[in-house]
């Protein structure tokens, strides 16, 4: 069954850690509001508080900004952009780590882009015509994202892919 597709709801929050609830609270209630499946909400939740997380933490680097976070649904598709005025940064020009080597010779971060990707189905970045970073995560209704014969309901995480179109960062 296609949703027909929503006018966005937008909300501005100040880039801090301690609105990372707020900002999962309003993709929860937005999505859930529009009907989405909840274990695809669940899953867009995980990528926009490690998109999030990210902006404050190496975008903003503790100094003051904000992150607008728009949420849509857009026929069987739950989108959400993020914004802010943070430098640039392109999270899909981020290689895949690499899994192979054992935790304890890795360095620290570096897989916060990989989780995000696993999470959604589509990522896109884009540096806006007024020079703001803009991060597109899109999730697509779980019975129409996995394949028609599969009856488990599962993501398939392996589906996920980046289009270097846009702006956005995280580690």
């Amino acid at each position: 069954m296609e949703r027909s597709t929503g006018k966005p709801i937008c909300v501005v929050f100040e880039a801090q850690t301690a609105n990372l609830a707020a900002i999962r609270c309003f993709v929860m209630a937005a999505a859930e509001a529009a009907d989405f499946p909840r274990e695809a909400v669940d899953a867009m939740i995980q990528a926009v508080d490690e998109a999030a997380t990210n902006v404050i933490l190496h975008g903003y680097r503790g100094s003051p900004g904000i992150i607008e976070v728009e949420l849509k649904v857009d026929g069987n598709a739950l989108v959400v952009r993020l914004r802010d005025d943070a430098p640039a940064f392109d999270p899909t020009s981020v290689p895949a780590p690499n899994l192979d080597i054992p935790l304890p010779l890795r360095p620290p971060g570096g897989l916060g882009v990989y989780l995000m990707r696993q999470f959604v189905d589509r990522v896109s970045y884009r540096r806006t015509e007024t020079g703001r970073n803009e991060l597109t995560l899109e999730i697509l209704a779980p019975a129409l994202s996995r394949d028609p014969g599969d009856r488990s309901g599962s993501r398939d995480p392996g589906r996920s892919s980046a289009s270097a179109d846009g702006v956005g960062r995280t580690t």
